[in-house]
């Protein structure tokens, strides 16, 4: 990726104050241990002042926040900062950047929870980029100490704490991102892992060659990440990827692992979904033990033989939707792009940028970006046909007074018909982005892709006019329980769920990739549209897809009702529509929920199917896994 203007998002390695040597001659380890510690450290800032607002309040019965709260007993729980330092890209340009030591940071401040449970390390917002994927590389200097053989060391790592990788996870490392280079683990490195991967809720890896001369793993992926390896290469590896047990949902596709020696993925009790793979004379999956789901989209992808009660779905039916997300050629003239601060944006969360950023949309640019930021949005700001790309650049959004009472029904308005696919890029917004809306309103037709998008306290999609092509790669929408109330000071401890649906899709064509709604009564909507999604987490005790008038849903593999029990509402339920899931887990942390599974109305019928009924769903010692369900076969599983 090259970017043609200047953005305050982007911390370039190369310039001030860091000047990182990109000729490959001298040692950048110090220097880019410094860029990660620099960014993260605005997180332990956060974190300590809203421990201390906390401290101050007093009154134990108010709860200060979505994620961060005053128990009864007095208890403080702190997940994230009250309001979230916006993140940073750090970019790489072109040139061969040396390394000794794992280039990661080396805070140790980051468990940040009074309640010290172990899943608290707040590692979130790492966005690494480089320029092109086969001229940005980093280069581990030949036999490094501290990676011979069995050392098990990564050159590059989004976690400093190995325990992530090999017995804990994190759920505070949303939309982490590492994107275009090459990592190569040098000579006589033989402990050297390129990568080392933590995310949660959302997450990328992407245009991605790693390098060995036999080493064990290219990529290790962290305990309870999720998120999507798109387009990546690994060479003199044993292992192209090491998934351990419990990610949440892993989504592979466009890989190459042709050149390691032993499988393309091991992996124990996961849900992995395995697009085009290139394996050469090597299995792709290799099992540990364990539960996992494995959906394979090639019935010709050799796996190695299970004998450890893991359970692999082929892709034998014709896909409902084309199994496909389109690239975004966007152009790198500097006269197509255009940042809204240049029309008197202000990212300082007061603000109200709402006349600005339209002004940016409206200025006839196809590409329009933010800079960095909380951008206050006090109304609906539509995209012309003129407008291909929003690049949010990872920048935070606030709503205004109008959006949170529902005097609006939407931040952002496609309102024009084109021909031209609108790609709407790189958001992660946080509790001050909540309310009774919406972030993305479609009233034209015009194909869309939604990419990295995460909204933590909003919905973030629905539609009034049909026939679009909609794409969801990486998207999630954990708009909590209270997005009709007041978040930011609330009292009561009863969670009332709320009437907004994350996904709303009518007379639509949608396919997804990593999808992630949460705790919301309906998580996806599906009316009279056509919807494919590999790679689906829900939490909470909603319905993870209601479809409905004619409509057609298909998921394939998943994890659901995360954190919740005893759910009232029905899994998958359909009305005069169809469904098929394939390959889902539901429950962790030893609860088990969801005593009606599907709900099902045919024609004024209803049938309900309770857990334990099903003939092909079956238990382990903390989940129910429903292998399959088909609505059209509805009494043949019984």
């Amino acid at each position: 990726m090259k970017y043609p203007i200047q953005c305050k998002n982007i911390i370039d390695v190369t310039k001030a104050p860091y000047f990182a040597d990109n000729t490959g001659k001298k040692d950048c380890t110090k220097i880019l241990q410094q860029v990660f510690d620099d960014i993260l450290m605005r997180e332990v800032e956060g974190v300590e002042k809203s421990k201390q607002l906390l401290l101050e309040m007093g009154d134990k019965d108010v709860y200060r926040g979505f994620e961060n709260a005053i128990y009864p007993d007095g208890k403080i729980r702190v997940i994230y900062p009250e309001v979230c330092p916006p993140s940073r890209i750090i970019y790489f340009p072109k040139g061969t950047y040396l390394v000794s030591d794992t280039i990661s940071y080396t805070l140790t401040n980051l468990k940040n929870i009074f309640n010290d449970e172990y899943y608290s390390e707040l590692c979130r917002g790492i966005h690494i980029m480089g320029e092109s994927a086969d001229d940005t590389i980093i280069r581990l200097a030949d036999n490094s100490f501290g990676f011979e053989e069995g050392a098990n060391k990564p050159v590059l790592s989004l976690n400093t704490r190995r325990e992530i990788f090999e017995k804990e996870t994190t759920n505070v490392a949303q939309l982490n991102t590492i994107e275009d280079l090459t990592i190569d683990c040098g000579n006589e490195n033989m402990g050297a892992v390129g990568l080392r991967y933590s995310a949660s809720n959302s997450g990328r890896i992407e245009n991605l060659n790693i390098i060995s001369k036999g080493g064990k793993d290219a990529i290790q992926i962290a305990f309870g990440a999720e998120g999507i390896v798109d387009n990546i290469k690994c060479e003199g590896f044993e292992y192209g990827m090491n998934i351990p047990a419990k990610s949440s949902v892993i989504v592979i596709d466009n890989a190459d692992f042709s050149k390691c020696t032993k499988a393309g993925i091991i992996s124990e009790d996961s849900i992995v979904n395995v697009g085009k793979v290139n394996c050469g004379n090597i299995p792709a999956v290799a099992f540990r033990e364990g539960n996992g789901f494995y959906y394979i989209t090639d019935k010709n992808t050799p796996i190695a033989e299970d004998k450890k009660g893991n359970n692999v779905y082929y892709d034998v039916r014709k896909p409902v939707v084309e199994r496909y997300i389109p690239k975004n050629e966007r152009s790198t003239d500097p006269n197509d792009w255009v940042c809204v601060d240049d029309f008197g944006a202000v990212g300082d969360g007061v603000t109200d940028s709402t006349v600005a950023i339209q002004k940016a949309m409206n200025s006839g640019k196809p590409i329009v970006i933010f800079g960095e930021g909380h951008y206050l949005i006090n109304g609906t700001i539509k995209i012309p046909k003129t407008v291909k790309t929003v690049d949010f650049m990872f920048c935070d959004l606030f709503a205004g007074g109008s959006l949170i009472g529902g005097e609006l029904d939407a931040a952002f308005d496609i309102c024009q018909e084109s021909d031209d696919i609108l790609f709407l890029e790189n958001l992660y917004t946080f509790e001050q982005f909540y309310g009774h809306f919406r972030c993305v309103r479609q009233t034209a037709k015009r194909d869309l892709v939604l990419s990295d998008f995460h909204n933590q306290a909003s919905a973030s999609y629905f539609n009034t006019v049909g026939g679009s092509k909609v794409y969801l790669d990486n998207c999630a929408s954990t708009i909590g329980t209270y997005s009709l109330g007041r978040i930011l000071v609330r009292t009561g401890y009863k969670p009332v769920y709320n009437h907004m649906i994350p996904y709303e899709f009518h007379n639509q064509t949608l396919y997804g990739r990593n999808v992630n709604p949460e705790r919301a009564d309906v998580e996806l909507l599906n009316d009279n549209s056509v919807i494919m999604i590999d790679g689906y987490k829900v939490e909470g005790p909603g319905v993870a897809v209601k479809t409905i008038n004619g409509g057609n849903s298909q998921i394939n593999v998943g994890t659901c009702g995360i954190g919740c029990k005893d759910a009232l509402n029905g899994l998958w339920e359909t009305d005069d529509a169809h469904a098929l899931v394939q390959g889902v887990r539901m429950g962790v942390c030893g609860k088990y929920e969801y005593n009606i599974v599907i709900k099902q109305t045919t024609n004024g019928k209803v049938q309900l199917v309770h857990r334990g009924e099903f003939n092909n769903m079956t238990t382990s010692e903390k989940h129910y896994i429903l292998n399959y369900y088909n609505s059209d076969e509805i009494n043949e599983i019984r």
